[in-house]
């Protein structure tokens, strides 16, 4: 579905790299985001309480 910079798939390593990248450049506009950490994780723990939320609701 994902592919790397060799066009095979898409590593662990490799998203992380592509989520810290785009972090870095989100801080420039939202200064905030630098102090939070930001992983490919903390977006699925994210995404799984917010199904959580509304499966509860």
């Amino acid at each position: 579905m994902f592919v790397g910079a060799r066009n095979e798939r898409l590593t662990r390593f490799g998203a992380t790299h592509i989520v810290r990248r785009a972090a870095a450049k989100a801080v420039a506009t939202r200064p905030a985001l630098s102090d939070k950490p930001i992983s490919p994780h903390i977006f699925r723990h994210s995404l799984a309480m917010t199904l959580l939320r509304v499966w509860i609701c």
